[in-house]
């Protein structure tokens, strides 16, 4: 998760919450919709899919596929080089 500075206070609004993040917040960005997703938002996300993702929500599925995505490269990654430092 990254977390806002001043540099990022043009983006403090949660793009799921719609509510302001504050700069020493946890959040982490969206590439798809340029925004940020506060640490509730990301927890209203996980809930959904959790659970079934049973309301449809395009946005949603959209952020969490692109997350998904972000994190499962960085752990093959990881894997790959803990692999190759093995003795």
């Amino acid at each position: 998760m990254g977390t806002l500075n001043e540099h990022d206070a043009d983006k403090g609004r949660c793009f799921v919450t719609s509510r302001f993040i504050a700069p020493n917040e946890s959040a982490r960005f969206t590439n798809e919709f340029d925004a940020w997703v506060s640490s509730q938002g990301q927890r209203m996300i996980e809930n959904w899919v959790a659970e079934g993702m049973k309301t449809p929500n395009k946005e949603w599925e959209t952020i969490y596929g692109e997350w998904y995505a972000t994190d499962e490269s960085a752990s093959a990654r990881s894997e790959h080089r803990d692999f190759l430092t093995e003795d």
